[in-house]
């Protein structure tokens, strides 16, 4: 019996202070629980967490190299400030970078592999008001695209753009009017990816990329985008 249960029953890992402490921050920071151009006081954050200072720097070493905080001289850690341009250029990056995504998933996937987007879209709760179930659907279709490609560098890149643009997709996703757009837009690439258009596909998630920018950009900061569209070319 009991191998019987060691066989069915899952048995997580347990985290590390450090990763424990890296979540945890993360999670304030997304949230908004901690602000943008806060300082982080590492005594504080240990004492709240009760855990010593060694883990809360390491993992502000880490949120660093994501870009969610900054690390100033006889300062410390202080929250990334949401702004325009930190905006504009993560924004910017995706619309080269996810075409270029689409296009290498195309080149290296089986029409199979193609075609189970369409499943994973078929099987989300597009009519959820949980922001957090919104949030994941819209990550797990953009990185089972991602996946396609057998690119972990490119696969990295796009990683740290979505980290740091958590903060700024939370205020769109709270909006429910954006979200009949998103799921549409979404079903629309996965369609010209099935039929083989594989420029096309690369155009509309541009284009998907480029149309959240502006909303947001109207949406917090009352501006819109300036720099055109670019349309990435086929690998060849």
């Amino acid at each position: 019996m009991a191998n019987s249960i060691l066989s069915t029953e899952i048995i997580q890992k347990p985290i590390t202070t450090t990763e424990f402490a890296y979540n945890t921050i993360k999670d304030w920071i997304i949230t908004g629980r901690c602000t943008p151009g806060e300082h982080i006081n590492q005594d504080d954050f240990a004492k709240t967490m009760g855990v010593s200072r060694i883990p809360i720097r390491s993992a502000l070493d880490k949120l660093a190299a994501e870009g969610l905080v900054v690390i100033q001289p006889r300062k410390g850690a202080i929250v990334t400030q949401i702004s325009v341009d930190n905006l504009t250029n993560i924004f910017n990056l995706r619309c080269y970078l996810e075409p270029i995504a689409v296009l290498e998933a195309m080149e290296k996937s089986s029409p199979e592999e193609i075609r189970a987007l369409r499943g994973l879209l078929d099987s989300q709760d597009h009519v959820s008001d949980d922001i957090e179930i919104r949030l994941n659907q819209n990550r797990n279709f953009h990185f089972a695209i991602f996946s396609l490609t057998k690119n972990d560098t490119l696969i990295g890149a796009l990683y740290n753009l979505w980290e740091q643009s958590d903060r700024y997709r939370r205020i769109y996703f709270a909006k429910s009017k954006h979200q009949e757009r998103i799921v549409k837009d979404h079903f629309k690439i996965v369609e010209l990816l099935c039929a083989g258009k594989k420029q096309g596909a690369a155009d509309k998630i541009a284009l998907h990329v480029r149309e959240s920018l502006n909303i947001l950009l109207e949406d917090i900061f009352g501006k819109s985008a300036s720099s055109p569209f670019v349309k990435i070319q086929s690998l060849g």
